[in-house]
Order: structure tokens, then sequence, then C-alpha cells
């Protein structure tokens, strides 16, 4: 797969059911159907990914922080994405096989960048919060995948990898504490000068 696919792949013509789920018990509280409709992924001025999804009857603007893909019947142009944020969820069906194979690549991919940049800039944002009122969000289009973003996943994928053998091979190498010999109790001097008496 190419990068070029990859990039072309931020938007995919679908249909999609947009389902509100109850925030505690995950149950599906409200569902509308929406044909004809454009899914886009976006990022805000803060940074973080949004899917815009436009249609003639509807529009939505969702937050896609820690969407989980399910993609099992992707090559049927079907998937759904959970979003958490959101205490919501997409059915999308009707897509293109390859448009949605693109755009989910590139869902992916952006989603792991995000999580890296967050990590290591959490600390400076909460201290800019504290400093400057929050600003209007405005989104702008998603850039295409770039070799640094993949070489970021990558090198994501390989440390959690390597964290897991090691975890595996520290715990296959510990060994227990043996038991303690119990020892015999020692004979106080008095009990065993009486004995030595008795014997003779």
């Amino acid at each position: 797969d190419s990068e070029e696919a990859v990039a072309a792949g931020c938007s995919v013509a679908c249909t999609a059911t947009l389902e509100r789920l109850d925030p505690r018990l995950g149950s599906v509280q409200h569902s509308r159907r929406i044909t004809g409709c454009q899914l886009t992924l976006q990022r805000d001025s803060h940074g973080e990914l949004r899917l815009r999804l436009a249609a003639k009857t509807h529009s939505a603007n969702l937050s896609a922080k820690g969407v989980v893909i399910f993609k099992k019947f992707w090559r049927e142009g079907k998937c759904t994405l959970r979003l958490p944020s959101e205490s919501a969820q997409l059915l999308l069906s009707n897509c293109p096989v390859d448009r949605l194979a693109d755009f989910l690549k590139l869902l992916f991919v952006k989603q792991q960048c995000a999580a890296s940049r967050q990590q290591r800039a959490a600390p400076l944002r909460q201290l800019q919060q504290h400093r400057q009122p929050a600003l209007p969000q405005a989104e702008t289009d998603i850039s295409p995948v770039s070799a640094a973003d993949l070489a970021a996943v990558r090198a994501r994928q390989a440390a959690a990898a390597a964290a897991a053998a090691a975890a595996g091979s520290a715990a296959s190498t510990a060994t227990t504490p043996q038991r303690l010999q119990r020892k015999r109790p020692a004979v106080a001097p008095a009990a065993s000068a009486a004995a030595t008496a008795a014997m003779l």
C-alpha cells in the first residue's frame, strides 16, 4: 500500500447511521440514518481529530478522540466507528471498498500520531489553558500521511512490542525464594547436662 493511496482517503462517501449512546449503559438512545453523505477527517485548531458528516438533510461534527475502529466487514463496504468522547457511534455502509480502506488507514495513522503528540504536549497544554482563555475551534482538512507519520506509528508499535517482550522475559526468569530449612532447636545446657547424668 503506497502513501499516495493512504493520503487520498481523507473522505469517503457512505450511508451513515448515527447512534447516540447512553454514557453509563452503552445502549442506543437515539438513531438516525443518513443517506448520500460524505464523511471527512479533519483537525481543529487545537490539533484534535474530528469527523465531519455532511449530507443534504443532516450534518454533524464529531470528535474522533479515542475512536475505536471495527472493520471486520470493510470488504463489504461497511464499518463501525465508536466515538467514546461523543457517547456515539457511526455505522457506515454502501462505501466504495477502496475508498473505505484508504480512509480507515488514514484514520488509524493520524490517531496514533495524535496520541503520541498529546502525550508529549499534555503538561504544556495544561499550563496554556490556565493562562489563556479557550478560543473558538476552527476545522481544517487533514494533511496527507507523511513518512514521518508512518515512522512515528512504527516506532510506537515497536516500543510497545519491546516492552511486552521485556515484561514476559522478566516474568519467566524470576525465581521463587527457596523455603528456609527448619533447624532443630538447640538443647539448653541445663537440660543437656541432666540428660547426660540420667544416662550414667
